[in-house]
């Protein structure tokens, strides 16, 4: 399961990097043309889709790999217990309100598709297409959010803690002490 999980993840990560792909082609696509006289394509319309895409497809993986914003100036003055109590709230609540999303997101998109909805623009795009991406981001992030707090209820660290930076606080003092005594040298 944990490697279905991890794919998972990883998929919709590398989706996002395709969309961001597409956005850097359509971007240059239109400069091109623009140099031979091409008219202006809707360009900016469609990449606006793959950047929502490319936002919430990378969710999930980023929070995997640790890359999101943590506040920590709270948890960092608490015991251990609380500590741990106070990671499952945020995560209980943000897969709430995540899951809460997901739903609602998905219920606009089914009724984009059942409503035949298209975009205003030079190029009518269904809507459900971009609205789909956006669920799926959604989606798997809440199964990541879900998937963290049992591990977190299962060994009873949150993850931050059970996967440290390889780089430890004494080697980068050593190096920052290294770097500053030879600027004293020289």
């Amino acid at each position: 399961m944990r490697r279905l999980l991890n794919w998972v993840y990883h998929g919709t990560s590398w989706l996002a990097a395709l969309s961001l792909l597409a956005i850097a082609v359509l971007v240059v696509g239109q400069i091109i043309g623009r140099m031979f006289g091409a008219g202006a394509l809707p360009a900016h319309h469609i990449a606006g889709f793959f950047l929502v895409a490319s936002l919430f497809l990378a969710l999930a993986d980023t929070f995997s790999t640790g890359e999101h914003v943590r506040i920590t100036i709270i948890i960092e003055h608490v015991g251990e217990k609380a500590c741990l109590w106070m990671e499952m709230w945020c995560l209980a609540v943000g897969a709430f309100l995540t899951g809460y999303l997901a739903f609602f997101s998905g219920q606009l998109a089914w009724e984009s598709w059942l409503f035949n909805e298209q975009s205003d623009g030079l190029v009518a795009v269904p809507l459900w297409i971009p609205q789909g991406a956006m669920v799926l981001g959604i989606s798997v992030f809440f199964i990541r959010l879900v998937d963290e707090l049992v591990q977190l209820v299962r060994t009873g660290k949150p993850r931050h803690l059970r996967e440290r930076m390889p780089l430890a606080d004494s080697e980068l003092r050593d190096d920052v002490e290294g770097e500053t005594s030879g600027e004293r040298e020289g």
